[in-house]
């Protein structure tokens, strides 16, 4: 009986200590397919002030968290900010500039990024602006011409791109590329043929 009680001890430790490691594997595998921006902790100058996000938050939810990503000052343009926002159920770009208002979009979660689609892009009032997926390591756009511009990526993936052009990014770009270690193209966009 001693020895039966002790092997059902050990049995009932034995799943515990299992079923704590899965939910840690688990929690690992989960925070690694988190893009980059929020693999780190908060900084100051991260939070979104919540009016540029308020018409998303009926559709999306409340804002979960945000990452400050990409910052670009130009004697062109001025100085523009880019912010990833997480809402309950959907991802948003947020774009500020020196016109003191805020541009940009939002998806579900799971259609922000995917396997064929791995950098979010958008433009606006003379910036192209957007983050990669955590695979892409290089962004570069097509120009009208045919031409490839690499766009600097910053530590969590994001990206603000100072269009030259009097019209800012009108008619500038035809597609958003990205590519992975190897160089290979992962993702195509394609803005305009």
């Amino acid at each position: 009986m001693h020895l039966a009680a002790n092997t059902i001890r050990r049995g009932g430790v034995l799943i515990l200590t299992a079923g704590a490691c899965a939910a840690i594997a688990a929690t690992a595998f989960a925070g690694s397919q988190q893009l980059k921006a929020f693999q780190r902790p908060a900084r100051a100058g991260d939070a979104v002030p919540r009016w540029a996000v308020q018409p998303s938050t009926a559709r999306y939810g409340h804002i979960v968290t945000s990452r400050r990503i990409a910052l670009v000052s130009s004697s062109l343009r001025g100085r523009a900010v880019l912010y990833l926002v997480k809402l309950k159920r959907g991802l948003c770009l947020v774009q500020f500039d020196r016109s003191g208002g805020a541009g940009g979009g939002c998806s579900p979660s799971r259609w922000f990024l995917s396997s064929q689609h791995d950098v979010s892009a958008g433009g606006g009032n003379g910036f192209l602006h957007g983050v990669a997926g955590n695979d892409v390591v290089r962004v570069a756009f097509v120009d009208r011409h045919g031409r490839l511009h690499p766009v600097q990526l910053t530590s969590d993936g994001g990206f603000l791109y100072v269009c030259r052009n009097r019209n800012g990014c009108v008619d500038v770009i035809r597609a958003v590329n990205g590519y992975d270690r190897s160089g290979r193209l992962v993702s195509h966009d394609v803005w305009s043929r």
